[in-house]
């Protein structure tokens, strides 16, 4: 993982600032859906409009170490200097700053010092969803705003807390094309027979609590991500619809989505990263075609007959 010049006690203190003030976080609700928390008159587009609203909030300069936390070495200095600062920190990358901003870098895998180039570049402004892909190719960059350099972002940011934020309303936004998607398809919750015996006995304990406290409720809002990816695969009407060749490619694209979804509910868990970043963007980029799907199959489940078993 590339790292640049942050001094560990600046870590330190960093870490200790989102514990004491963290962003916002679904913690409450890490044993229950997304969907399952919105009201029922509140689950059409004003809804969508909000969550696409959210992750475009959090952006670029929300997750960068700022350029004066940045532990650099000088244009005028020798060349050895960044190199022993490299190796002094551990850090991989080592910002180099001339009289008015940091001009280039000095990279500890190859031994050079290198020109801070367009594509070292990220604007500060940008919204992280936007983003995500960038970070397929790169391993860090250098967050530009108006012609300067103000702070340096690598993929280890992608496990900071606004980053957890986005992510769980990326996978909200999911849980409610795939509600919309199984009750435009399904006759009354004729859904349920996809699902084990188990887990239907399940549904009705939490749907008849939940009618006992006087909630509006629907047996579908008693669903999480798990039940509703199981529903998916099983349905080979579904299947169709979608635009899956075969169980087995909705089941690789489904893979490891329920296990993000509760990482990322899990705050106090210490990185999301642990199977590596390729890994979490390649789930991310999972997320993204089937919300796509979803969304795109809606208007041809509005029109078809629907599945009554």
């Amino acid at each position: 993982m590339v790292t640049a010049g942050l001094p560990e006690a600046l870590n330190a203190k960093r870490r200790q600032r989102w514990i004491a003030h963290p962003w916002p976080t679904p913690n409450a609700f890490e044993h229950i859906s997304a969907w399952e928390t919105i009201p029922l008159d509140m689950r059409g587009e004003s809804f969508d409009q909000a969550l696409q609203l959210i992750s475009k909030s959090v952006r670029v300069e929300h997750i960068m170490t700022p350029e004066n936390e940045l532990v650099c070495s000088s244009v005028e200095s020798d060349a050895s200097n960044a190199k022993d600062l490299s190796n002094s920190t551990g850090y991989d990358v080592i910002p180099i700053r001339n009289e008015k901003t940091i001009s280039a870098y000095y990279e500890k895998e190859n031994g050079t010092t290198l020109q801070i180039r367009v594509e070292n570049l990220i604007n500060w402004g940008s919204a992280v969803s936007n983003c995500l892909g960038l970070f397929h190719e790169n391993e860090f960059f250098f967050v530009n705003r108006e012609n300067g350099i103000v702070g340096f972002v690598n993929q280890a940011d992608l496990d900071k807390p606004p980053v957890r934020l986005l992510f769980y309303v990326l996978i909200s936004r999911l849980e409610t094309v795939l509600v919309s998607v199984i009750t435009s398809a399904y006759q009354k919750d004729s859904w349920s027979r996809l699902l084990s015996q188990e887990r239907r006995a399940k549904l009705k304990q939490i749907f008849d609590a939940k009618e006992k406290r006087g909630l509006q409720v629907d047996l579908v809002s008693c669903l999480n991500l798990s039940d509703m990816l199981t529903i998916l695969q099983k349905g080979t009407t579904l299947l169709k619809t979608l635009h899956f060749g075969s169980r087995s490619e909705c089941e690789k694209t489904c893979g490891g989505l329920d296990q993000l979804r509760n990482d990322i509910m899990h705050t106090i868990s210490p990185t999301l990263l642990g199977e590596g970043t390729k890994k979490l963007l390649e789930r991310l980029e999972n997320l993204r075609q089937l919300t796509q799907r979803c969304q795109e199959a809606l208007p041809l489940l509005d029109t078809s007959q629907k599945i009554s078993q």
